[in-house]
């Protein structure tokens, strides 16, 4: 079966058909986990670097709270939360933007249909994890704002 009947071929050379283009909500909203199944390999390591670029932060807040105060530390909890959530929210661009097209050239499917099914699978899964994270966001914020432990 040709590329024209929804079958793609692993690697780079697979034609994307444009029945399939377009955003990918299942890539965006679960990154990291989307990443393993689908992502070409250099892609499934960026995927994790918001959660672990801000270790060597952390270390560094034990030495300047040392060295600094306790000020500092409120600075720098700022920082890494900045640049996780930033770099969260680029690689989420990148990967909703591209992930069609590194799922259809990762696997073999059986036609556009079957590609299109998996992928709304994976949409809904995003979709019910963000509402879940939201959630429960949200349940925190209202519980340290009803007892007065803000900050």
């Amino acid at each position: 079966m040709s590329v024209n009947q929804g079958i793609s071929s692993q690697g780079s050379p697979a034609a994307i058909p444009n029945e399939i283009r377009g955003w990918n909500w299942g890539a965006c909203l679960l990154t990291w986990i989307w990443a393993i199944v689908y992502a070409p390999p250099k892609w499934i390591i960026i995927a994790f670097l918001p959660q672990v670029l801000p270790i060597p932060l952390y270390i560094g807040l034990m030495a300047a709270t040392a060295i600094f105060g306790a000020g500092v530390l409120a600075a720098f909890y700022l920082l890494s939360g900045v640049l996780s959530v930033g770099g969260q929210m680029a690689i989420n661009v990148v990967f909703g933007k591209k992930g069609s097209g590194w799922a259809w050239r990762s696997k073999k499917w059986e036609s556009v249909e079957h590609f299109k099914r998996t992928q709304r699978t994976w949409k809904i899964w995003g979709i019910v994890a963000a509402g879940v994270g939201l959630a429960l966001f949200t349940f925190i914020i209202v519980a340290m704002l009803m007892s007065g432990s803000w900050l």
